[in-house]
């Protein structure tokens, strides 16, 4: 009988080798070429946290290998399975990736697309096609485990290999995702959230059914959609979801930035922490955000999360030029529009940008009259719609005023002033637009009023444009500690917050440090036990070819020759005792061979090909013997520079 799974060890068994096993999911960028977690880095990083040899089998099982044709919803994931009978090991670690800039291996413009999913999908649960990818492949991929080990079990009839022991880790997104992975259902023996973001309750009653059905009967209504939630006590919520997921959110284990900038969410509506939190402080240079963030009332941040709510189909069905149509109501038709209406030409695109409408000038108002009448038309089928998305989105400014309100200093002033400017130009582009629709553009008077308050129109919106450019020009030193929060939330900076102190990590490598102050003396340990392994490697392979082309000069010189040589004795023995076989060389007749003697000389091989192919081999030899050396060297200099360090000489060893 199988051993029970909780007899097991981690394998990856601490929260370094944890976090730095999860890094390697983002992959690595060289010269633009794309490349994804390795088995040959995962044994290169627990090698070099414990020193030891990992378990004999690791398989890697990716999103990639099961995404279905016709869908990205964007989630990406791996699930590495450590496998050793004679070690009585059998894991699994799922590990979804966290939030990225762009999808197809880090290439794109840098709009942080997750960061929009992030908002959408959990702050309001109304976003959840990543999280049902990850749902299907954790399945997908534990089914596909299961096989091979059965196989195993069955071809090495060895019963004492212990059942699946499954962990989850994930970052930032991906943090939120093993999480819910577990709420609901997955079974994980453990779940290692790393600067996750967090779950809420509006998430995961979005998500499980059988949560928001109890929440309706511990609240005593009938809700139809997760919306209906906002107006619920959020304190109350997060209680019973607390209680609700007591078991399963036993299991949860969080490791912390201190100035993470998701860290101070869970002081907000609606985000819940579940398990145990370890909080470790990576930059005591940083304050973070719990300031800010504690100073935001719960109605603002209510309303806003209806607002994102409601923007959560638009981006759905088309991504951010989705969210600018929910936000405005403007979309390329209205520009289109507006451009004939000024031109006269249907034809015409020069003027689709805010800055040339707000610059035209128009010499013959009735030039395709015709035309202009059809795009003014469809101007004003258009303008309830857009009074409608700019009165809304007035309504969610004074929010982000009070946002911006909560941050002190000059520069928090002015960024309040250009909030308060935008919402006052978004109240004048309405205005414009209510008094556009009653004009009759048949009329001089009419055209004239309508090319006025359209170019005025444009000209504030170009405006709002110009407020936020200066808004985040002159709210730089403010942000400075956003950026450093978001900094913190990258995985590189909770690594170095776990780190010994005579370590650092940068991106996946590790660095010694010796000495002190100037002295100091730093080893990329990564680097320099690549660069070991590549140069004996580099130098067995100097080897073969010498060995390869010894064996060929054997074969094709040395042997050959020798073999002429016995040839040719044997047929000089065979003349000298078989002289009369030869008598016909005499012509016939009476006469006969008696007897033959041969005077041979038979010269070595040519100096000047084993001259040659001897020095070729002496200077191989000693310059391969040499850069083994040198290496040899270089690791012994390393491991004397950090003597105390005992794992350090296994690094060498073991790859």
């Amino acid at each position: 009988m199988n051993k029970p799974n909780d007899e097991q060890l981690d394998v990856l068994n601490s929260a370094i080798l944890k976090a730095r096993i999860a890094q390697l999911e983002y992959g690595t960028i060289d010269d633009g070429k794309f490349t994804s977690i390795t088995v040959e880095e995962i044994r290169r990083i627990y090698i070099e946290e414990t020193g030891a040899e990992p378990p004999s089998a690791i398989t890697l099982y990716k999103s990639d290998d099961f995404k279905r044709e016709g869908r990205d919803s964007g989630f990406d994931g791996t699930v590495i399975h450590f496998y050793d009978p004679e070690k009585g090991v059998n894991q699994s670690y799922t590990i979804p990736r966290g939030s990225e800039h762009a999808e197809s291996g880090g290439e794109g413009d840098g709009q942080p697309l997750d960061w929009i999913y992030n908002g959408l999908g959990i702050f309001t649960g109304k976003v959840n096609d990543q999280l049902q990818d990850a749902k299907d492949f954790e399945k997908w991929a534990s089914e596909e485990i299961n096989k091979v080990i059965k196989t195993r079990n069955t071809s090495e009839n060895d019963m004492s290999i212990p059942e699946l022991r499954k962990i989850g880790i994930g970052h930032s997104l991906g943090g939120n995702h093993i999480q819910m992975l577990n709420l609901m259902g997955a079974d994980f023996d453990g779940v290692y959230a790393l600067n996750d973001a967090a779950p809420t309750v509006y998430q995961l009653a979005a998500n499980d059914t059988d949560f928001f059905n109890g929440i309706q009967k511990r609240f005593g209504q009938h809700f139809q959609d997760v919306d209906e939630l906002y107006e619920l006590d959020p304190n109350q919520l997060r209680t019973f979801a607390l209680n609700y997921y007591k078991s399963k959110g036993k299991h949860i284990e969080h490791i912390t930035s201190e100035e993470d900038a998701l860290y101070p969410l869970h002081l907000t509506r609606g985000f819940i922490r579940f398990g145990n939190e370890q909080v470790v402080d990576t930059d005591p240079n940083i304050t973070g955000l719990h300031d800010v963030i504690s100073r935001i009332p719960d109605k603002q941040l209510q309303s806003l999360q209806k607002y994102v709510a409601t923007a959560a189909p638009y981006y759905e069905e088309a991504g951010m030029d989705g969210l600018f149509y929910f936000a405005t109501g403007i979309d390329n038709n209205f520009l289109q529009n507006v451009n004939v209406l000024l031109t006269g030409d249907p034809e015409s695109e020069g003027a689709l940008s805010l800055k040339n409408i707000a610059k035209f000038t128009i010499s013959n108002p009735f030039k395709a009259a015709k035309n202009r009448h059809a795009a003014f038309k469809g101007i004003v089928n258009q303008i309830p719609v857009i009074q409608e998305r700019l009165l809304t989105l007035i309504k969610q400014l004074p929010t982000l005023i009070v946002i911006a309100d909560a941050m002190s200093g000059e520069e928090g002033q002015r960024i309040s002033d250009y909030l308060r400017s935008i919402q006052e130009r978004a109240e004048k582009v309405s205005n414009v637009l209510l008094a556009i629709s009653t004009f009759d553009i048949t009329t001089i008077k009419g055209f004239n009023d309508s090319f006025k308050g359209i170019k005025y129109a444009i000209q504030q919106l170009d405006g709002i444009v110009s407020d936020f450019h200066l808004l985040w020009e002159s709210g730089k030193d403010l942000l400075a500690d956003v950026l450093g929060s978001f900094d913190a939330h990258a995985l590189e900076a909770l690594i170095n917050g776990l780190s010994q102190p005579n370590r650092r990590y940068v991106g996946n490598d590790l660095i010694y440090s010796a000495g002190g102050g100037a002295s100091i003396i730093e080893v990329n340990v990564s680097s320099a036990t690549r660069l070991y392994w590549m140069g004996l490697d580099n130098y067995e392979e100097k080897s073969h070819v010498i060995q390869r082309i010894q064996r060929a000069y054997i074969e094709k010189f040395e042997q050959p020759y020798e073999s002429r040589r016995k040839d040719l004795l044997t047929q000089i023995g065979y003349m000298e005792t078989n002289p009369h076989s030869y008598s016909y060389l005499l012509g016939g007749g009476d006469r006969e061979m008696i007897g033959i003697s041969v005077q041979e000389h038979i010269p070595p091989m040519p100096s000047q090909i084993t001259n040659v192919m001897d020095g070729i081999q002496s200077f191989y030899a000693a310059d391969i013997e040499k850069g083994k050396l040198l290496f040899s060297q270089m690791k012994d200099a390393i491991i004397q520079l950090f003597t105390e360090d005992q794992q350090l000489t296994v690094m060498f060893e073991l790859r």
